[in-house]
């Protein structure tokens, strides 16, 4: 049995309110993305994602723990927490336990870690300063 090897690097993106059907490498035929199209030819893409949420904060929470909106702390809300934080672990949580460096960078209010809500939870870098006009 040969054994597995873990990627080097794992890029997560996501850009809240972005239609797949305006992407080159999803098949829209404007340029309209040639660096994603570039990362997307060298990477794992899906081609039926869907969401738990159609807000960013629980969407997000999801992701980063793999629970539905109605069992982590966030809930169904982009407000403060609902449940208690201790009780989600977090994947940058067990990526950084694994050896990786984990970074985020955020342009979205809602995800920002001084709304005490644990999405910062496990990376090393979470920038989340924003530029005046990203607080809009």
């Amino acid at each position: 049995m040969s054994k597995i090897k873990k990627p080097n690097k794992i890029i997560w993106i996501t850009i809240d309110t972005l239609r797949a059907d305006h992407l080159g490498s999803y098949g829209y035929e404007r340029d309209t993305s040639p660096n994603m199209d570039a990362l997307a030819a060298e990477s794992v893409m899906f081609q039926r994602a869907f969401s738990t949420c159609s807000y960013t904060m629980p969407s997000h929470a999801s992701m980063f723990t793999s629970k539905y909106p109605t069992e982590h702390s966030t809930g169904f809300s982009n407000g403060p927490p609902v449940k208690p934080i201790d009780n989600d672990v977090f994947l940058a949580e067990i990526l950084s336990s694994v050896g990786y460096e984990t970074a985020a960078f955020v342009s979205a209010m809602v995800l920002s870690s001084k709304r005490r809500v644990g999405i910062n939870s496990g990376f090393k870098t979470y920038n989340d300063t924003m530029t005046r006009s990203e607080l809009n």
